[in-house]
């Protein structure tokens, strides 16, 4: 049988507040479409913030396997703090990266990042209290990482700012063979769940 594990790596800082229940209903709707396709799906979500200004920069659920534990973990989820114009966001890739994927050979994997900001450059905050001792140096090793980690039918949606570091981050990603594609932060809330489905597995 086709399966489907996504990661969902959110920010969660106060300026997304705005976006909550718009988020959960998507994830609700994404369960459904997903299902209605024959893709029994998984969702991680990892929800981050910036580990300079926030007691708890990363929170990660378990794989959940209905939208009822996809909403309860989200609702739970307090969209807060950030303190600058930039957050984790590399980070929660990174964390992404080590979760327990399904391993059967026929499961598809992808992870779709929703940001209304740009990331902090990877290990700008090291030093501070919970902050990975392994995180990659810079952008090209992590998605080396993603190379070695993930299968090469692995799918990295990004909505987010366009034309600054997002760009970069991207390319970077195409350069290690990551299957990216970047889209405007704002394109998240115009897309139906069954059209963010056919973007995650279009040419898985």
């Amino acid at each position: 049988m086709k399966r489907l594990d996504i990661a969902f790596c959110l920010d969660a800082t106060g300026g997304m507040v705005r976006y909550a229940e718009y988020v959960r209903d998507t994830v609700a709707a994404l369960f459904e479409a997903a299902r209605s396709e024959d893709f029994p799906v998984r969702v991680k979500i990892v929800a981050f913030r910036d580990y300079l200004y926030d007691s708890d920069p990363i929170s990660v659920s378990e794989f959940l396997e209905s939208s009822e534990q996809a909403d309860a973990f989200l609702s739970a989820t307090e969209f807060r703090g950030g303190g600058d114009m930039q957050e984790n966001a590399l980070e929660s890739l990174f964390i992404a990266l080590g979760e327990e994927w399904d391993a059967q050979s026929e499961a598809r994997r992808a992870v779709v990042l929703l940001t209304d900001a740009d990331p902090l450059a990877l290990g700008a905050r090291r030093g501070q209290i919970g902050y990975p001792d392994e995180i990659p140096e810079n952008v090209d090793a992590l998605f080396a990482l993603w190379r070695d980690k993930m299968r090469r039918s692995a799918k990295l949606v990004l909505f987010a700012p366009l034309g600054g570091e997002w760009d970069n981050i991207s390319n970077a990603a195409e350069r290690q063979g990551v299957r990216c594609t970047l889209r405007h932060f704002e394109e998240f809330f115009e897309i139906s769940a069954r059209d963010l489905l056919g973007e995650i597995l279009g040419d898985l």
